[in-house]
């Protein structure tokens, strides 16, 4: 379930199958990040150092994600 969460906010990030939206992106790389997709917490850990999709810049909570999936590979 996960990947295909994953995929879903891949899909609405890039915008070309769905129409581009960045809040719902979030959320299920978020979900997915939570269950444990590395690939979805690598790109949670990126938005929260390079302040992206939506996110304030958190240095801590981005090295605490890059921890989590490295962990998860």
């Amino acid at each position: 379930m996960a990947e295909a969460q994953s995929t879903l906010g891949t899909l609405y990030y890039d915008g070309k199958l769905l129409e581009k939206n960045e809040k719902a992106s979030l959320k299920w790389q978020i979900e997915a990040a939570n269950s444990g997709d590395p690939k979805s917490q690598f790109v949670l850990a990126l938005s929260y150092l390079e302040a992206t999709n939506g996110l304030k810049k958190n240095i801590e909570e981005g090295i605490k994600w890059l921890k989590i999936s490295a962990l998860n590979l």
